[in-house]
């Protein structure tokens, strides 16, 4: 069953600047399609996959694939495969995010990382879940590993237990919002990176937010690649410097100094 939020924890860290603050939640019109944006930067090893497992399912009407410069075979493997490509500056995911959602037709935006995979019958899922309740802005999955071990379900555990009692959401869950709730926002966050932590927050002040059962599997491949102690600390020290200086309104211009510590390490 799916866990609803009003989240009551992100009021203690939400800014003051606010994008259109509303004193209450006000209900949303039934939502009938979604459209996939999936941001990408050289995954020709990825893209494929990440595409079918969205457009199996009949809920999700288009692919925006928002490539930031690929120099791979990227672009030719995404239109091969069904989706339509939106060539970006390599400015950063969440800006990439933003320039695919401009491309969308669909009620629903789902945001989903092209090394993920959304499992079969989570389009429905997710639609009936913003249909049942009027009030909820938008939300994410339980995520999980395709082959996970020890350090892996850890990392699994605590990503799924941060969405399930604060509301906050990382990218890899597949993080989705109403179109109707990015006008009450702003539109999605013009930023680099933590533009997911981002989005949670501010839907906080649109609805309620919901956290579905599993619903993505995540590749392991940045686990691959660093060690796992180091990997934690530094998301978790990321992630508490953003809210600590956005709490108090220190968020350098699209957070940039966040992309480019998080990828230069």
């Amino acid at each position: 069953m799916p866990y609803c939020l009003d989240v009551p924890f992100g009021k203690r860290l939400r800014g003051s600047e606010e994008p259109n603050r509303r004193p209450g939640f006000l209900p949303y019109c039934p939502v009938h399609a979604i459209t996939a944006v999936v941001p990408v930067l050289n995954e020709a090893n990825h893209i494929r996959d990440c595409i079918s497992s969205l457009l199996k399912q009949p809920e999700i009407i288009e692919v925006i694939v928002a490539d930031g410069g690929s120099a791979d075979e990227t672009v030719d493997i995404s239109r091969v495969n069904g989706a339509h490509v939106v060539q970006c500056h390599r400015q950063g995911r969440g800006i990439q995010i933003r320039e695919g959602i401009q491309y969308a037709h669909a009620d629903v935006i789902l945001v989903v990382h092209a090394d993920c995979r959304l499992i079969a019958g989570a389009a429905g899922k997710l639609l009936r879940a913003l249909n049942t309740d009027s009030l909820v802005a938008g939300g994410a999955f339980r995520m999980s590993f395709a082959s996970p071990n020890t350090g892996q379900w850890i990392i699994s555990g605590l990503n799924n237990l941060r969405s399930k009692m604060t509301g906050i959401s990382f990218g890899d869950q597949g993080q989705f919002v109403r179109n109707e709730a990015l006008d009450r926002i702003g539109g999605f966050p013009d930023q680099m990176l933590m533009e997911d932590v981002e989005l949670s927050l501010r839907l906080m002040r649109a609805g309620r937010l919901v956290f579905l059962p599993r619903g993505i599997i995540a590749s392991d491949r940045r686990w691959k690649t660093r060690p796992f102690i180091k990997g934690v600390t530094q998301i978790l020290c990321l992630f508490g410097r953003y809210l600590f200086e956005r709490r108090f309104g220190k968020i350098h211009e699209k957070a940039k100094n966040y992309h480019t510590r998080y990828y230069s390490e």
